[in-house]
């Protein structure tokens, strides 16, 4: 069991609205209302963390995060991202070793992978201290393409040479009688599951995680470990204490 434990979230997502019978007017005042609240809350640290990685062959990166905040299942509409999209979580983070409690503002980049936005990553990434990649077995791009997205964060940030990263695996079926690509075992896309930790470790992943279900603790569950490992890490490489 790790030092620290994720106790509470709140969340407020910036591109997308719920659907319902209230106007596009109510929801955008009340969209408003609650941004303008959070931005004036008092926090002990903000966390920007990008959402990196080429098309996975089912969702959008900003979906899962999406998803992941509001603790639903999979969603299927989602407006595609041009450029970059914001996405904001509030968590209550309880590190054990301290017996301090840390509010945390985490503040999600989900960034375009269409090649006309690329250029403009480094700009994107820049004072991030985390960053979430994404992959899937089902993508035309081989997963070592996956470091090129490790790359263009250490550019950003010459200065900061170990921002940790997290490796999200997107394995969902696209149907709902649908398996997962069975894509590790000998002669398979990597042969075992050593290996890829070996791979992870030496290109500065601090852990991979697998998604492999529509249901809660295959999807949202899978995503709100990831992100607990990715905070988790940022606590321990940054030393974060309280003044």
């Amino acid at each position: 069991m790790s030092d620290t434990e994720l106790q509470r979230s709140e969340s407020f997502m910036a591109t997308e609205t719920d659907s319902g019978m209230a106007s596009d007017a109510a929801i955008v005042r009340r969209d408003e209302e609650i941004f303008q609240e959070m931005k004036s809350r008092e926090t002990d640290f903000t966390f920007k963390i990008m959402c990196v990685g080429d098309y996975t062959g089912f969702g959008k990166k900003g979906g899962f995060v999406s998803d992941y905040i509001h603790r639903r299942p999979l969603s299927f509409y989602h407006k595609p991202t041009i450029g970059v999209d914001f996405y904001l979580n509030f968590i209550t983070w309880s590190d054990q070793t301290t017996n301090q409690d840390f509010t945390v503002k985490l503040q999600f980049w989900d960034v375009a992978e269409h090649e006309r936005f690329l250029k403009m990553t480094s700009v994107f990434c820049r004072n991030c201290v985390g960053a979430l990649v994404f992959w899937g077995p089902k993508s035309p791009s081989p997963l070592g393409s996956v470091l090129k997205w490790g790359e263009k964060i250490k550019e950003a940030n010459p200065k900061d040479a170990n921002i940790p990263l997290v490796l999200i695996i997107e394995n969902i079926p696209t149907s709902k009688r649908g398996k997962p690509v069975d894509w590790i075992g000998p002669g398979k896309l990597i042969e075992n599951k050593v290996l890829l930790d070996e791979f992870c470790a030496r290109n500065g992943f601090v852990g991979w995680f697998q998604l492999v279900s529509r249901e809660e603790d295959g999807y949202t569950g899978v995503m709100t470990r990831a992100v607990d490992c990715l905070v988790q890490n940022i606590f321990k490489q940054r030393n974060l204490r309280k003044p």
